[in-house]
């Protein structure tokens, strides 16, 4: 039954992911629209939107390398429990923004980041069967992903509503928006607090001598260690490398080049709500692609049908940047713009809508396999599906730093080139793991870490 595939905590963990990613999605989306409209309105800060989402995206990538140690120390409810109030904690830091709390905020979300996806996602593959795990990471993602229709349609309205916002975010709007945002994180910190942790799982939090920590330490770095010996996981890496630059773009860098492509306006259509529907039609490919998928893998999880929804998904990625590039002013990253696409009767907000949907759809796929990939390097081992998350952390804030830090100086053109080559490479990786065997990882990753284990001994 699909009761006993299915467990209770995957539920409690999909919504919370979905409350806490309401809100910060969606104010990485409007991260520098908001921070340029406070500017506007007289007030001081030092730095932009993107350096923001940078510094958030280099806490991310370091401090993923002590997840492990956080999660054994914390256990898995303090954990979520911690993590959820920073998150809460941003978000109430942009009702009035002032630079070195901003900032120091940052840092802390990154560093929380990767612990909130290692906790979360280690808690939910340990209380699913080995089997039903692709099927389980594919739900927690969908749910997850249902957050940017919430959070961009909640945009939309808020920026809709307020005509002094058609130029940059008034304080009325950034105030309306940032405290909304504010109240989903919280619900989703009450929402992780109902899951429960399976009774043949003795992790929780514990204290640890000096002695004790460095032992911690050292288990930590030979598992990871182990896991970067596996060939096939470290193909993988590429694939988080290239989901970790494709989210921010999507996310950040192309709602900015929405929001300042002005001849919008031209159309009777406010380029700043623009930015809300196309989270909208974000988020709505993100739920489509995962319904399909689920009923895809509802009876068969199949590694080749995965396969060829990954392939689906690299042309999708491809056809979506294409557009992207043919249909916005190459310099809107960076800067207003008044100018034309490369096609007639561009810009045209319908194209930009339908480009945001595309990336939806191509998105889940990528990323939901992703999961159940690190779900099957794990398997029941929480220490390995942590450490694997710590990977995947670590090469998406790698990939998010080096979006952000370009984005202010280039074109779509550039940028897009980049996402195209990694994407190539990265729909290969995926069909050499299909043609290689069933599941790879898991069978070689466990052989590494014994290897490992009695090399020490």
């Amino acid at each position: 039954m699909f009761s006993q595939r299915v467990p209770r905590n995957t539920f409690i963990i999909s919504f919370g992911f979905f409350f806490m990613y309401s809100a910060f999605d969606s104010m990485a989306d409007i991260e520098e629209s908001i921070i340029e409209g406070f500017k506007a309105d007289g007030n001081s800060f030092s730095g932009s939107g993107y350096y923001v989402l940078s510094v958030f995206n280099v806490s991310f990538a370091v401090c993923a390398f002590f997840t492990p140690i956080l999660m054994e120390m914390l256990g898995f409810k303090p954990g979520l429990f911690l993590c959820s109030v920073v998150f809460t904690l941003f978000m109430a830091a942009h009702i009035y923004p002032v630079t070195i709390v901003v900032y120091s905020s940052a840092v802390l979300i990154g560093l929380c980041t990767s612990l909130l996806w290692s906790t979360g996602f280690a808690l939910l593959s340990i209380s699913c069967l080995q089997e039903h795990i692709a099927l389980n990471a594919t739900i927690f993602y969908l749910t997850a992903q249902l957050s940017y229709a919430l959070g961009s349609l909640y945009i939309f309205v808020v920026l809709f509503l307020d005509p002094s916002s058609a130029d940059h975010v008034s304080n009325k709007s950034r105030i309306i928006s940032v405290s909304g945002f504010t109240l989903f994180s919280t619900v989703g910190l009450i929402t992780f607090q109902l899951a429960s942790v399976p009774q043949n799982i003795t992790s929780g939090r514990r204290s640890y001598d000096l002695a004790g920590f460095k032992q911690l330490l050292l288990r930590s770095f030979k598992t990871g260690f182990a896991l970067g010996k596996d060939i096939n996981f470290t193909c993988i890496c590429v694939i988080f490398l290239f989901t970790g630059l494709s989210q921010s773009f999507m996310t950040g860098v192309y709602n900015t080049s929405i929001a300042h492509t002005l001849a919008f306006n031209g159309n009777k259509v406010d380029s700043k709500a623009m930015v809300g529907l196309s989270g909208v039609a974000l988020g709505c490919g993100e739920v489509l692609s995962g319904l399909f998928k689920v009923f895809l893998l509802s009876n068969s999880s199949n590694i080749s049908r995965r396969m060829r929804l990954c392939v689906a998904a690299f042309i999708t990625f491809n056809v979506s940047h294409l557009l992207i590039l043919l249909n916005l002013p190459d310099e809107t990253p960076y800067q207003d713009s008044y100018g034309e696409g490369y096609i007639a009767s561009s810009p045209n907000p319908y194209i930009a809508v339908i480009c945001s949907f595309l990336i939806g759809l191509a998105d889940f796929v990528y990323q939901s396999e992703l999961f159940a990939t690190i779900g099957e390097i794990g398997g029941s081992n929480e220490a390995i599906t942590g450490t694997a998350t710590v990977f995947y952390s670590f090469l998406q804030g790698i990939g998010g730093m080096s979006a952000f830090l370009y984005a202010g100086s280039t074109g779509l053109l550039f940028q897009i080139s980049i996402l195209a080559a990694l994407n190539f490479v990265s729909v290969l990786i995926f069909l050499f793991r299909d043609k290689s065997s069933q599941y790879p990882d898991q069978g070689s990753t466990s052989q590494l870490l014994s290897e490992s284990e009695s090399e020490q001994e």
